[in-house]
């Protein structure tokens, strides 16, 4: 059996030409999802998603990158549903629909402005803006989860 740094040693070998520093910025996301997409921006006094708000701020606060940055009383979350259009299609064509809070509601991102963080209830949309988002240096100097969800994600989609 592999292990994990075994694992992470070798999604680095085979995609070494792609591994360097290009993440970007909450501001880059926000205005690529606008480009990709027609938006809804939700407002976070709504009751529509304060669970999902409450988990992303759980979920970022446990990035082991991210735990010195941010804590829960400063976190800024901004929150978008994705409009089911013919942009979308795609992403809603493989929304899972189990009947969980989170598949019930219209696919949405919350981004988390001071870090970057994103939580969204579309694994494929999840999985296209983590790719998209890219990696820091610290993550590649310190072999950050973000690092090595980034690689892991290379190798399913690529």
């Amino acid at each position: 059996m592999i292990k994990i740094n075994e694992y992470l040693d070798l999604l680095k070998n085979k995609y070494k030409d792609k591994i360097y520093a290009n993440k970007k910025s909450t501001i880059d996301i926000i205005n690529y999802i606008n480009e990709k997409f027609n938006l809804n921006e939700m407002e976070n006094d709504s009751n529509k998603y304060q669970h999902q708000i409450e988990i992303a701020k759980l979920n970022c606060m446990n990035v082991e990158s991210y735990k010195n940055k941010v804590n829960y009383e400063n976190m800024s979350i901004k929150t978008f549903e994705i409009v089911k259009d013919s942009l979308s299609a795609d992403y809603y064509s493989t929304y899972d629909y189990n009947g969980s809070i989170s598949s019930i509601l219209p696919i949405f991102l919350m981004i988390e402005l001071n870090t970057g963080y994103l939580y969204s209830n579309s694994n494929d949309l999840m999985q296209h803006l983590i790719l998209y988002q890219g990696i820091s240096q610290d993550d590649i100097d310190n072999n950050t989860s973000n690092l090595t969800l980034y690689l892991r994600l290379l190798d399913e989609i690529t």
